[in-house]
């Protein structure tokens, strides 16, 4: 969904990185470290659910290859007027949300934070388990 918000919204309008803003202290020096954190196997089998009811809806309204941007952008445009297409919506936001939010990523800030003290860590919102 994120790729939908230029179109929304409008462009970048400026944008730096943590590296540049490091250099020219503003940021203390850091290190940047990517975890991957597998979902629970309730959030797994709720994500996976959503997912396969987006993907087979997107069949059955005959869209072709799969879940692209172009599709996406389609399918929300038709929404408003097509029941399945709503509901497929629905199911991609579900399992985006089960994806971003999960338990387990919790779970792991906390063990972080308790084994190097309280300092600040900044999760990337996208999850190794997802498939889009």
């Amino acid at each position: 969904m994120h790729e939908l918000i230029p179109s929304l919204v409008g462009g970048v309008v400026f944008e730096t990185g943590s590296q540049q803003l490091s250099a020219q202290s503003y940021l203390a020096k850091h290190t940047i470290s990517r975890i991957q954190i597998d979902l629970t196997p309730e959030e797994q089998k709720e994500y996976d659910t959503n997912y396969t009811k987006f993907l087979k809806s997107l069949k059955q309204l005959g869209f072709k290859g799969g879940p692209s941007f172009y599709n996406l952008k389609q399918l929300i445009m038709i929404s408003n007027k097509n029941k399945m297409a709503r509901q497929a919506v629905l199911a991609k936001n579900k399992a985006n949300e089960i994806a971003l939010n999960s338990q387990a990523k919790m779970e792991k800030l906390q063990n972080i934070l308790e084994e190097n003290g309280q300092k600040i860590y900044e999760f990337e919102l996208s999850s190794g388990s997802t498939k889009d």
